[in-house]
């Protein structure tokens, strides 16, 4: 008989618990405080009593820094890091430096002061970039022929453009600063023009990603953890779906009651990160490279995690499988994967755990947004969709 199995569906939010700085302010903080942590590298790995030689270079040490209250990174966090400089491969440590204060994509999040600190709301403003650029050479260069585009636009696009236009390249052609000559607006050269911006766009996002699989692999993950769950800990044979890049789980709570793991966004040993948009923003095949579904695709991701369900079985009689999800979000973006589980015939529960009452019905608002209010209200009803609140993380270490 076909045996169920507990699969655990986790997201960014399953790293924040065990108190690591894997939100996207934290990277920025991290690229914003670069120079910090450069010179005090520097300085130790110069040192006459502690030069830093590449056969130093200790994959596996881990350590503790300070961090805030919620696992927050922080300048005196930034300075410890430098404190354990045998720890980082020095050409990750040199693609950093000659990456994070160029990259625009990083630039443009100083520039807006971004603040909001998850990945989803990170990738919409990616989104919002783009839906920027198509309305730029769709609507706003057409209909200025004979005039100068910064003095009509709002301020806040003219710095965008400057922005994101700094590393174009021939045939891209800044048109918003001077007269716009009607020659320069023909559909064909326009296209071309855009073609070439998004592939500067394309190039920088790819820097992006390897900095933040350098930050995550060197830094956090060098992080000891010294936080679990009881809830988590109870589990056994788990079938993990990550969403995450990180390897959280296997290090808290061991690989021995990990029966299998599926990284649908990539891991940073592979160096296949899936970072981008919804897969819902546009048919338009000019932004696909930009799609989660083609990243998933080109770096080969995925989707072993349909293999988890037993399609043979005749019935729920024969299978108690139970999905578990901490951490998730539960966004529109992700919506593919997750009706899969949430429709299987083969599901008997869904367990989502939360961490506070805002949460709670930010997760009903999203799953209502995803499956439509009928839905969620019949299978709530009859306990198959149950919430559970997430217990405060015990301190210590399993391992």
């Amino acid at each position: 008989m076909f045996m169920g199995k507990n699969i655990l569906i986790i997201g960014n939010g399953f790293d924040l618990y065990h108190k690591l700085p894997t939100r996207y302010t934290d990277f920025l903080t991290f690229s914003n405080e670069w120079d910090t942590f450069k010179d005090k590298y520097e300085y130790y790995c110069n040192s006459i009593n502690s030069k830093i030689e590449q056969s130093d270079y200790d994959p596996t040490a881990q350590f503790t820094v300070p961090l805030g209250s919620y696992g927050q990174l922080t300048n005196e966090s930034i300075i410890a890091f430098a404190d354990h400089a045998y720890c980082f491969d020095t050409s990750h440590i040199q693609y950093l430096n000659e990456h994070l204060n160029s990259n625009i994509w990083i630039q443009y999040f100083r520039t807006t002061n971004y603040q909001k600190e998850g990945w989803i709301d990170f990738e919409k403003e990616v989104e919002n970039i783009l839906v920027y650029v198509e309305k730029y050479y769709n609507e706003i260069l057409p209909n200025y022929a004979g005039k100068i585009v910064s003095s009509y636009i709002h301020p806040d696009e003219h710095n965008i453009l400057n922005i994101i236009t700094a590393h174009a390249s021939t045939p891209y052609k800044s048109l918003h600063h001077s007269l716009l000559n009607p020659h320069d607006i023909f559909p064909q050269d326009l296209a071309k023009q855009k073609s070439a911006l998004l592939d500067s766009l394309k190039q920088e996002l790819d820097i992006l990603n390897k900095c933040l699989g350098i930050y995550l692999a060197e830094f956090v993950c060098r992080l000891k953890c010294l936080k679990y769950s009881e809830q988590i800990r109870e589990l056994s044979d788990v079938y993990l779906l990550n969403f995450n890049y990180t390897y959280t789980y296997k290090t808290v709570y061991g690989g021995i009651k990990l029966a299998e793991i599926h990284h649908i966004h990539g891991c940073l040993g592979e160096e296949n990160l899936v970072l981008g948009i919804s897969d819902t923003f546009t048919d338009s095949l000019d932004y696909v490279y930009f799609q989660k579904y083609f990243q998933r695709i080109q770096k080969r991701t995925g989707n072993s995690y349909r293999h988890w369900l037993n399609q043979t079985t005749s019935s729920l009689k024969d299978t108690s499988s139970i999905v578990y999800i901490m951490g998730h979000s539960l966004d529109m973006t992700d919506k593919g994967m997750l009706q899969y589980f949430f429709f299987s015939p083969y599901i008997e529960q869904i367990i989502i755990f939360y961490h506070n009452q805002s949460s709670y019905e930010n997760e009903i608002i999203n799953l209502v947004r995803m499956f439509g209010q009928d839905y969620i209200i019949e299978q709530t009803g009859i306990e198959r969709i149950k919430f559970k609140k997430l217990e405060a993380a015990v301190d210590g270490s399993l391992r």
